[in-house]
Order: C-alpha cells, then structure tokens, then sequence
C-alpha cells in the first residue's frame, strides 16, 4: 500500500480515537449531570463505533479500489512506453528473423547450385 495512504490511515484513525475519547468524555459527563443514563450513553457510544467502524471500513474499501485502478491505468500507459520504445530500437522481431533465415536458407541452396 501506498505510503501515503498508510501515513493518511493511521492519521484517520488517530483523530477517530481521540474523537472517541471526547465522545465518552462528553457522555460521562452527561450520566453524571444526570442528563442520560450510563446504560444510554454505553449503547450511544457502541452505535457511534459501529457506525464509524463501517464507515471506515467503506472509506478504506473505495481507497484500495481507486489504488488499484491507479495501477491498473499506470501498468498500461509503462507498457503503451514500453511497447512505443521496442518498437523504436533497432531490434530484429521474430518476424524479422524468419525472414532473413529463409533469405539464408535460398542463398545456400543457390550457392549449392552453382557450385556443382
């Protein structure tokens, strides 16, 4: 993964528990002012962190994706220079090779003629 992702993650997720603190911080509060019930803040803290764990876990799911197909559409603009290069070296290609093979191949049975 990306270094920058992770970097990006771990920050995402640092600020997520610090959030959560506060979010408990807030709730204890609140049962002891006597404004919720410890049982409501509990089950208020569990849907909040369910409901971010999802979340996250949708945010890290679309970030892999746009990863891949960042990859995916760099692997094939490397291989269009890749190919564009190949074909501007001076390289023989198998076609290339045949070619001049079979060209050897008549001048031999030429050569073979002439000489009887």
């Amino acid at each position: 993964m990306d270094e920058f992702v992770k970097r990006g993650l771990k920050f995402g997720l640092g600020v997520s528990y610090i959030t959560l603190d506060a979010v408990n911080d807030a709730l204890d509060r609140l049962a002891k002012e006597g404004k919720i019930s410890k049982a409501d803040g509990e089950k208020m803290v569990r849907e909040l962190t369910a409901k971010y764990t999802a979340e996250r876990a949708q945010r890290v799911k679309e970030a892999q994706a746009r990863m891949q197909k960042r990859m995916k559409e760099m692997q094939k603009e490397m291989q269009k220079q890749f190919d564009g290069a190949i074909k501007a070296a001076p390289f023989a290609t198998k076609k290339d090779v045949a070619s001049l093979n079979a060209k050897i191949e008549a001048m031999s049975k030429l050569l073979k003629k002439h000489r009887k």
